[in-house]
């Protein structure tokens, strides 16, 4: 009997930790667009490098509406969205060497690497060359995949770049 239970415990942790748990970071920085007026919104265009562009905008600018905010082609301010993907043990450092994006390894008896996702919102006022405002949100998931994270993503990443949750109702 408490052999069979041990067992049964160690296989639990094992298909547990398999996975690994996700991992999530948002980050926001300067200004946050105004919902009083319109904004362009700028995103990657599809492409072989990515192919999830085009559902990314969609939801991104589904979510932007659901805060409040209203996209323009004609609006002066502008909106900018990135995209990226990586394996989350490569870690990314800025120009001074400092840790922008710090890997993450394995845990024990995990048996796959996480990948990173990543979704950017920059805001520019009009004719500005320089982002007013940024939001970031990564989450790295050992079983993940764009389809599974991209509506919780963006949803996390307009709550961060004007702190706002959508309106009631």
């Amino acid at each position: 009997m408490i052999v069979r239970t041990a067992s049964l415990l160690a296989l639990s942790i094992a298909v547990a930790s398999c996975a690994g748990a996700p991992e999530t970071m948002q980050v926001a920085s300067g200004e946050a667009p105004p919902q009083s007026r319109g904004v362009t919104f700028v995103s990657p265009t599809q492409s072989e490098d990515a192919p999830f562009a085009a559902e990314a905008r969609a939801v991104v600018i589904e979510a932007l509406i659901r805060h409040g905010y209203s996209i323009a082609a004609d609006a002066p301010d502008r909106i900018e969205l990135g995209i990226s993907q990586r394996p989350a043990s490569l870690e990314i450092d800025t120009k001074d060497g400092v840790a922008m994006a710090p890997a993450l390894h394995r845990g024990f008896l995990q048996t796959c690497g996480h990948t990173a996702y990543r979704l950017t919102l920059s805001y520019f006022r009009a004719d500005a060359t320089v982002a007013a405002g940024h939001a970031a949100v990564d989450e790295a998931q050992c079983h993940g995949s764009w389809a599974k994270q991209l509506p919780a993503l963006a949803e996390a990443l307009v709550s961060t770049i004007g702190n706002t949750a959508p309106p009631a109702g």
